[in-house]
């Protein structure tokens, strides 16, 4: 669960630090969780989750294949962003960061739609879920 943390916690554009701060676990407790050098309790599990706003089962998904974004600046000011790997994944902002922040939730936002919507289209049918390695 280690990189799956890292992956969320980068995700969010957190520091170890800020993730400590929002979750009430230790830094160096993070850090080794991260790095697989610890197991963490259900209590921590909780916590973690909680802070970064995904369900506790999150955190045992195999982290996705590193995702692209892509931002340009327009003649008026704005950053426009996309990432490639997910068709719809476009957003801007007045300031890169508020682009980035843009991105960030619109990405999650597409990916929770699209996961809600497979469950209701395999409703009812005999369903085989596996990862699937790239």
């Amino acid at each position: 669960m280690g990189p799956k943390l890292r992956q969320l916690r980068r995700q969010m554009g957190w520091s170890q630090h800020e993730l400590a701060r929002r979750s009430g676990v230790d830094r160096a407790t993070i850090s080794a969780i991260e790095s697989g050098k610890r197991d963490p309790s259900g209590s921590t599990m909780r916590k973690l989750a909680d802070a970064l706003g995904v369900p506790v089962a999150e955190l045992y998904k195999e982290p996705l294949e590193q995702l692209t974004a892509i931002y340009e600046r327009t003649d008026d000011g704005w950053w426009i962003v996309e990432v490639p790997e997910i068709p719809g994944a476009v957003s801007q902002g007045r300031t890169l960061e508020e682009a980035r922040f843009m991105i960030r939730d619109a990405v999650r936002l597409l990916l929770e739609a699209r996961r809600e919507l497979a469950e209701q289209e395999h409703e009812g049918h005999e369903v085989i879920r596996e990862p699937l390695t790239l």
